[in-house]
């Protein structure tokens, strides 16, 4: 690409740079002044040391190359990155945020879950609250992995939602790094609250040195292990005490004394009630049974004894279906070892299954019944029902009286339950006195552990940070402001780059390969006088131009040697007709005379033009008369609208015929001989050669033929095979004409 020319394009392109350079700055100083403030706290760790062991003075050469230290020091950021620590981060985090008192503290959590955008857990409030149970004794116990899948995935879920986890906090808010070539850690966390800065550096420092020197332990304290498990057992064993307790209470009901013995008067009284009411539909519900039988006698033998089968069988179903219920319950509460109840329930249930499949015989007898036996089978159906009603009746009795039964015996039980649950009481005094010891031994071992050289200690905690982080709104205004004019000029250079439109004369050559004779720029044809223009000099930059590259184009025309010119194009609308007009008058100031010939059969713009005024050339005309033209053309002569003189046309009738079928049978050429002698040059005008093949067969006529292009146009391959046959004339093809050029890449 032509250097010049992408740069005319960039100096004509400044404004639209800069305003895109303006917009990115003024949207960046905007965007960035509506971001939240945020906050930054540090803390020091100190190291003396290389690697997480660090380096003992009382062994053998403590003194190492600088690539382990720096080797020791990516162990150490790594430990402090990982998953265990940052873990620990999070749950200490979660607790804070979602445990009762935090959330009833008149300061509050850092963060809520109902302040959170698009956070919609499906877990329920107990779920979170064995969770942060699990996560206190993690913490506390120093112990990582978690034993229910399910519940670190809760774990995960509630962190996400809360910005707190693994990925979260590492990719915005928690950095750790080597401070210089110093010995020192810089553990920074950032975010929107100046509290939750301060106090996750700090927790998260502390909690690593637990685990660290936890860790240090266990290589080296076979005692320390040995008192930290017998902690950890006496502390089950405390626990297991604590939920069988609680178990048993839950098992028994037992509360309050005086709650549990209003409790109990309570639910006497009601079921004391409700078996009123059951004992008190039982006459009722045999007398309406009495009734139906009644009813149903005065119906039919044949329907009655159908009908009274099925009634008996459904009695006989339902009441050895209420007998294999007690049996099944007198079995349970043996524990499965009453053999008798256990034969007798298995030949019930033979006499069971007869039962039922003498019903469905019954039932496909029924379907045989008139259907005038439709009110009989009614009656046996509300019967069935009525009897239905009162076995449930009765069977309920029995149910309020056992539960009536219970209840009184509770009272009985209150006396029983107290002194097993001050057994319990006592174990677990004894177990939580073991667990103490154990523990202050535990203690202790680890105090005399300190001996062994620990190199990671706080040197600095973080503190409140006074103010936030700078926004730094004018650099990164600046830097977008910079990176949208080199955006918008990368783009501008590339639209420029792959634009295959001959703007200019290098990219002309470029995409055609053709001999350039001249170029014609842009100029307003509605207010143009070509006398005017030829006879000023100096007035307007853009006529100047275009009048000397008129001037340029006629020395060529004249020293060429040729009379007859065909002027074509490969593409439609490229300026021909224009370019011919003015080339003619630009002849005619040097007194030469000129034809112009209008070929162009598809759009005869020349004799279109040519008709505002008309003034007919009786020798034109007789030629074409001779040579039996005069039914395709028309001689005329040119005086608007460029006020033309001594410029006279040959213009036809308009053709969807090639020219050669248009001049089938005439002599043309001789015609065309005959013109010559009058004039001193004829311009021919073909229609394009992309859609026609009219530039074919004209260039028989012409000593040269000049193709015309519009600067504003892209080159196609329908393009490059019209200017491959141009090429392909030889010396016939004078050369191109670029028209319609910006005199901004002219210069």
């Amino acid at each position: 690409m032509d250097l010049q020319y992408f740069f005319n394009i960039l100096w004509r392109r400044k404004w639209l740079i800069l305003i895109v350079m303006i917009i990115a700055t003024v949207a960046t100083f905007f965007f960035v002044d509506r971001k939240p403030d945020t906050f930054k706290s540090n803390g020091l760790m100190t190291t003396s040391i290389v690697g997480q062991r660090g380096v003992n003075p009382q062994e053998e050469k403590p003194w190492i190359m600088e690539y382990y230290v720096n080797m020791g020091f990516e162990n150490m950021i790594e430990a402090l990155t990982s998953r265990r620590s940052i873990d620990f981060l999070t749950a200490r985090l979660l607790l804070h945020d979602l445990t009762a008192d935090t959330l009833a503290a008149a300061d509050g959590p850092f963060r809520r879950l109902s302040e959170m955008k698009e956070v919609d857990l499906p877990y329920s409030p107990q779920e979170i609250a064995d969770l942060m149970d699990t996560l206190q004794h993690k913490v506390d116990y120093l112990q990582y992995q978690f034993s229910d899948p399910q519940q670190y995935q809760i774990f995960n879920d509630v962190a996400k939602a809360l910005g707190y986890d693994y990925e979260g906090l590492l990719k915005y808010n928690l950095s750790v790094g080597r401070r210089g070539d110093t010995d020192n850690l810089s553990i920074e966390f950032e975010s929107e609250n100046p509290y939750l800065c301060t106090w996750a550096v700090n927790t998260f420092i502390e909690d690593y040195l637990r685990l660290y020197e936890d860790d240090a332990q266990s290589e080296g304290g076979s005692k320390v292990r040995f008192l930290r498990d017998q902690v950890n057992d006496a502390k089950s064993k405390l626990l297991a005490l604590e939920t069988k307790l609680n178990s048993y209470k839950n098992e028994k009901k037992l509360y309050d004394a005086g709650d549990e013995s209003q409790g109990i008067i309570s639910r006497r009284n009601k079921i004391r009630e409700n078996l009123q009411i059951e004992k008190s539909r039982v006459p009722t519900l045999r007398a309406n049974i009495a009734e139906l039988e009644k009813l149903i006698a005065q119906k039919g033998s044949e329907t009655n004894s159908i009908e009274e089968s099925s009634i008996y069988n459904n009695t006989a179903v339902i009441n050895m279906q209420n007998k294999i219920a007690e049996l099944d319950e007198i079995i349970i509460k043996s524990g499965d070892t009453d053999e008798a109840a256990k034969k007798q329930r298995e030949l019930i249930q033979i006499n069971l299954d007869e039962k039922i499949k003498k019903l469905a015989d019954i039932d496909k007898k029924k379907e045989d019944i008139p259907d005038n036996k439709a009110t009989q089978s009614n009656l046996f159906d509300q019967k069935v029902q009525a009897t239905l009603d009162l076995n449930e009746a009765t069977q309920r009795i029995t149910t309020l009286e056992a539960d009536l039964a219970s209840v009184t015996s509770n009272q009985a039980n209150l006396v029983q339950n107290d002194a097993i649950v001050q057994n319990l009481e006592s174990e677990i005094e004894i177990a939580r006195n073991q667990y103490i010891a154990v523990d202050s031994k535990y203690f202790d071992a680890k105090q005399s552990n300190k001996n062994t050289y620990q190199p990671l200690k706080v040197l600095e905690y973080a503190r409140m940070p006074e103010k936030p982080e700078s926004k730094k709104k004018a650099l990164l205004s600046a830097f977008a402001g910079i990176v949208g004019g080199v955006l918008s000029t990368v783009l501008i250079f590339l639209m420029a780059f792959f634009d295959t439109s001959v703007n200019s004369i290098s990219k002309f050559r470029k995409f055609t390969k053709v001999d350039l004779l001249g170029t014609i720029n842009k100029v307003d044809t509605d207010k143009l006088d070509l006398k005017y223009l030829f006879s000023s000099n100096g007035q307007n930059k853009t006529l100047d131009t275009f009048k000397e590259s008129l001037r340029n184009i006629r020395y060529l025309i004249e020293t060429s040697n040729s009379n007859r010119f065909l002027f074509t194009s490969t593409k439609k609308q490229e300026g021909k007709t224009f370019l011919i007009v003015t080339l003619a008058h630009a002849l005619t100031i040097k007194d030469k005379k000129i034809l112009i010939v209008d070929t162009n059969f598809k759009n005869n713009t020349l004799t279109k033009m040519s008709k505002q005024t008309i003034e007919e050339n009786l020798l034109n005309s007789k030629l074409l008369g001779d040579n039996d033209l005069s039914s395709e053309f028309v001689s005329q002569q040119i005086h608007d609208p460029f006020n033309l003189e001594n410029v006279d046309i040959i213009g036809n009738k308009g053709s969807y015929q090639s020219p050669s079928e248009v001049f089938a049978g005439k002599d043309f050429d001789k015609f065309l001989e005959g013109l010559e002698e009058h004039y001193d040059y004829i311009f021919f005008e073909s229609a394009s050669m992309n859609n026609y093949s009219d530039t074919k067969e004209l260039t028989q006529y012409v000593d040269k033929v000049i193709a015309v292009f519009g600067a504003e146009n892209d080159i196609k391959n329908t393009d490059k095979e019209s200017i491959d046959y141009l090429s392909s004339l030889g010396g016939k093809f004078m050369g191109a004409i670029l028209n319609k050029m910006d005199l901004r890449n002219l210069s």
